[in-house]
Parts: C-alpha cells; structure tokens; sequence
C-alpha cells in the first residue's frame, strides 16, 4: 500500500509538468507570414520585365529607375519616367492591381519604352511570389513578366536627386523645360548645391526629423533663355518655401508649411 501511495503521487505530480511543457512548446511556435503580409510595407526596385509581345524577361537599362512600394492596400513607384499609385488586393498569392493613376511627364528614349510596358504588365500581373530578397509577377497563364529585387533605401544626404516637378508659385507644379536639368545634392555638412537649369546654386539648409529650411541661396549670373530662366526663378523661390520634406522610395518631395509641393525629385 505503501508504495502504490508513492506512485500515485508521482503520477499525478508529473501530468501537470507534461502539461506546461506542452503549452510552452506551442507557444513559441510562429506563425509563418501570409503572402498579404510578406509583401505589405516593402519596396522594390524593377530588375527585368517582358516587354510588350514577348516572354523572355529583358533587364531595366541602367539610365532607367522603375519601382513598386506596397502598403497594406496601396501600390505606388516610379515607373521609368512618371510616378504612379493606386489599389491592389490579394487572396493567397493571387494579386489584382489598378486600375492606376499616372503623372503626365514627357517621357524620351528608354525611359519611355520601359514605362508603357511596365505600366502594362502590372496591370497583366495575377499572381506574385516573394522569397530571397526578390520578388516576382506572373500574369495568368503563369508566365512571369516582372522581376524586383529589394530596394536599397535611399538617403537625403549621399543622393543626387533630379526634379521631376516645380512649383510654379501658382499653386501648380510644372515639369521641366525640355531639354534642362535641376538638380540637388544634400551634404552631410548642412550645404545644399545644383544646377537650378541654368545657373548654378549653393547655399545651406537644415533639418529636424521631416521638418528642412533652405537658404540663404548663392547662384552664378550666366544668361539664360527666357523659358529658362523663369522656371530657374520659380525653383529657387519654391525652395525658399519649403517647411518639410519626405522620401519615398526612389521619390524625394519638399513641401511648404500648408503641404503643398514645392519640389519633386528622383534618385539618380
């Protein structure tokens, strides 16, 4: 009697033991991410796509930047030339973008090529898969048309960024003059300098988590074409406006104290 007593003891003892045990093992199992999730909140750089009629996949030239940045529901980037946003939805590893809203840029050479049939292989795109710091698209007969490998986040410093769009200080923002470049390059020392489309510029600026002033500005005097030179004076006061900045993607924008945008660049 005795030592059944014992045993029954030690029985009973160990059963809960087992039990935490248990719960303990299934608790620190993770559950493996959805491809809704996999893919929300990331950013990638075009690495190859189909062009239009074909299936083999052709790499991006190198004078080309084409993105894609997803939020949970949103889809946005630079096409090549333009800058582009709208919807997508997901079910499983199924994918539905658009339909999409596009800047109207002037868009020459190679940038112009890869913009229409990028822009047409998203909206081809029907299923995607993300693994390895790269991600893929196949349109429905399972052929994979787009190819992204993860974007490399893009500093304000460290960057020369192209303007894509000015403020005209009518409250419209202007793409370029053809045929002219305005440019900027932040330092990490507090200067900012570039070619404002004819002159060249310089001067200061600060920052304060998203908050930047610029100026005082320093340009050179040379002679410009009419055209020019008004949009050289728009940029150069549009700077002077700006209270913030943000960086999106490949996208820098400098906007004024009421969100307006000043200034709109892109890497490159």
């Amino acid at each position: 009697m005795r030592v059944r007593t014992v045993a029954t003891m030690v029985m009973l003892l160990a059963l809960p033991l087992a039990g935490c045990a248990s719960s303990s093992d299934s608790g620190s199992a993770g559950a493996a991410k959805t491809p809704a999730q996999l893919l929300a909140d990331t950013a990638w750089d075009l690495a190859q796509y189909a062009p239009a009629g074909k299936s083999a996949l052709t790499a991006v030239p190198d004078s080309v930047k084409a993105t894609a940045e997803f939020t949970t529901d949103q889809i946005s980037g630079s096409s090549g030339c333009n800058r582009f946003s709208g919807g997508y939805t997901t079910d499983g590893n199924t994918i539905d973008i658009g339909p999409l809203a596009s800047t109207l840029m002037a868009c020459v050479g190679e940038a112009m090529a890869v913009e229409a049939d990028y822009l047409a292989r998203l909206d081809e795109a029907a299923t995607f898969s993300i693994g390895d710091g790269t991600m893929t698209m196949s349109d429905k007969d399972g052929q994979v048309v787009l190819s992204y490998t993860v974007a490399v986040p893009i500093t304000l410093t460290g960057t020369n960024w192209s303007a894509n769009g000015i403020n005209t200080g009518t409250d419209a923002v202007a793409s370029l003059v053809a045929d002219t470049e305005v440019t900027a390059v932040f330092g990490d020392d507090g200067t900012i300098s570039g070619n404002a489309g004819c002159n060249t510029y310089n001067g200061t600026y600060e920052v304060s988590g998203e908050s930047m002033t610029i100026g005082p500005l320093a340009t050179t005097r040379m002679m410009c074409e009419p055209d020019v030179s008004k949009q050289e004076a728009n940029y150069l006061a549009a700077l002077g406006r700006v209270t913030t900045y943000t960086i999106r993607g490949d996208q820098l924008e400098l906007r004024d104290d009421e969100g307006a945008l000043q200034a709109g660049y892109v890497a490159g």
